[in-house]
């Protein structure tokens, strides 16, 4: 058992993805040039889960349980392709409605306001690929009182949360992750990237080749099986630069 322990200012999530074993293929609309695929080859991290939170009197953090350890490199990660980070495995920590941060130190300090945040967590492979097991994710209106943590309540609407990209792109090739909550059986999510059009009907990482130089547009939205939206679209814009 490891214990992990982190600070930030607190974050609104407002999207959530759950995961599906089956990798089928994804219906495409409009333009084809490019090409988006399941990543697959990933460690799993079945062991791996991430606790409850707490707060201390200048800290904010969370249990880690599982083989996972922070900062170290993934097995396998360097294999897939894809830019590695510096910092090795990381956790993705949003809080209310900032953008979200990446942590791979074990205390920061910050002090936190009494109130309600939401906060959503989720432990990331050295590649930014988050680890959708089912237990390593953390997504819960959390009531702080003089310091303490005195209520966590978990978020039961659909909800999806953009994971990667944030940062610029190097290179052709872009992982794009989210993560989906709540959403009913049948839900997919509609991706659009400069107006090409692609239907997910999985929550697996995906891995986009053919990007030129520049900035592109994606819009995600989480639908249900009658083609209903569930949760607020998510617009990100991305700049790819050569490498």
């Amino acid at each position: 058992m490891k214990l992990f322990v982190f600070s930030a200012s607190m974050i609104v999530v407002s999207a959530l993805f759950t995961m599906s074993c089956n990798l089928p293929k994804n219906n495409t609309t409009g333009k084809t040039n490019l090409q988006v695929t399941a990543l697959t080859g990933s460690l799993p991290y079945t062991d791996v889960a991430l606790g409850d939170m707490f707060v201390g009197k200048s800290k904010v953090g969370f249990e880690i349980t599982g083989s996972y350890e922070t900062g170290n490199p993934t097995p396998g990660a360097a294999q897939l392709n894809l830019p590695l980070a510096d910092d090795g495995q990381q956790l993705f920590i949003r809080f209310d409605n900032e953008p979200p941060g990446l942590y791979s130190e074990n205390s920061f300090q910050k002090m936190f306001k009494d109130g309600d945040i939401t906060v959503f967590a989720i432990l990331l492979r050295s590649n930014y690929e988050s680890i959708k097991n089912g237990k390593a994710h953390y997504f819960s209106k959390v009531t702080i009182q003089e310091r303490k943590v005195v209520k966590q309540t978990p978020i039961t609407t659909p909800t999806i949360i953009l994971i990667n990209p944030w940062a610029p792109v190097k290179g052709n090739t872009m992982l794009l992750d989210y993560f989906v909550a709540n959403a009913p059986a049948g839900s997919s999510v509609l991706l659009d990237i400069d107006g090409e059009k692609h239907t997910l009907h999985d929550f697996q990482a995906r891995r986009i080749s053919g990007l030129t130089p520049g900035e592109h547009t994606l819009r995600l939205l989480l639908i249900d099986a009658q083609k209903k939206a569930l949760a607020p679209s998510i617009v990100h814009k991305v700049t790819v630069v050569a490498q």
